[in-house]
């Protein structure tokens, strides 16, 4: 009953709060490879992407190497939505609120202002949407996805502890384990 949960290899990034659909940079290319020996390893059997194209790239240097592997994407999966603050900078966005805040802090507001007049996405149905998405998943697979996501994951698993989700540090390609039994979130390779 275990599904992997990867976040995506690094990406070519602006300046801003954006959730632009930027590709993998070099680097990210080298990690995504990096990553082939130890799913190999995992017995995964199929992967799951979230659309944005930084995750479908990292899952397409993956499947391309094991091919094998069954490939899909699913939105519920994408990252936490930013609503009418997508695609603007983050000093821009700071004049716009007249508040002093990073774009990890501004996800964090779930039940203020920002997340209602701005449409941003909360934590809590950030969790429903991914959980949804597990419930149907076969054992072994292993979903590519993003940082929030993946501590929105982790956040519920531990019954909303804030500092952890607020300080926890998710690395490109890290991988993480969700046992669907036991409800069990913990870090693989982080």
């Amino acid at each position: 009953m275990i599904v992997y949960f990867m976040r995506h290899a690094h990406a070519i990034r602006k300046d801003g709060i954006t959730n632009e659909d930027e590709g993998l940079s070099p680097l990210g290319i080298s990690q995504a490879l990096s990553t082939v020996p130890l799913i190999r390893s995992l017995n995964i059997t199929s992967v799951v992407s979230s659309p944005y194209r930084r995750a479908i790239e990292t899952a397409s240097i993956i499947c391309d190497a094991l091919p094998e592997l069954e490939f899909s994407v699913d939105s519920r999966f994408a990252e936490l939505s930013l609503g009418t603050l997508e695609g603007k900078k983050l000093s821009d966005v700071k004049k716009e609120l007249n508040i002093n805040i990073s774009k990890r802090e501004l996800l964090f507001k779930e039940a203020s202002s920002i997340t209602s007049n701005y449409g941003v996405e909360s934590y809590d149905n950030a969790v429903a949407r991914v959980v949804d998405g597990i419930m149907p998943l076969p054992t072994n697979t292993l979903v590519i996805t993003h940082g929030e996501v993946i501590r929105s994951l982790l956040s519920h698993t531990l019954k909303n502890n804030s500092p952890l989700r607020n300080n926890y540090q998710v690395a490109h390609c890290s991988i993480h384990v969700y046992n669907k039994q036991s409800l069990s979130f913990h870090p693989l390779n982080n």
